[in-house]
């Protein structure tokens, strides 16, 4: 018979560590969720600018909805017939595509924000 053989290890400061890395997931979902939010505005803003505008309730309707604890949001027309308008004047869509080089540059700053909490 073979006899088993077993080795303990304790590591002092492992509950500290992941402490440590517990800690530091929340601080890059935060970046992130910083960074969702901000882009969630600037699409918001720049779709608001795109929107023709006979009364301004369209305009108006245009909201930003974070998805807070996803990492996600929507851009969307809050009135009934904001989709009718959009198919025939895509300012939705203008809006989004006048806003990509802010997007990138808010997220390249979150990224550079984590990673500097990884050093």
């Amino acid at each position: 018979m073979v006899e088993q053989m077993q080795i303990k290890i304790e590591f002092k400061e492992l509950d500290s560590l992941v402490g440590k890395m517990k800690e530091m997931a929340g601080e890059v979902e935060k970046h992130l969720q910083l960074a969702i939010n901000a882009s969630l505005v600037k699409v918001k803003e720049s779709a608001r600018a795109e929107t023709p505008v006979i009364t301004g309730r369209l305009k108006g309707g245009i909201e930003d909805f974070p998805e807070i604890g996803e990492l996600m949001g929507w851009v969307k027309s809050t009135v009934d017939y904001g989709e009718q308008v959009h198919k025939r004047n895509p300012f939705m869509t203008r809006g989004m595509q006048n806003s990509k080089g802010d997007v990138i540059n808010i997220f390249q700053r979150a990224i550079n924000n984590i990673t500097q909490l990884l050093r």
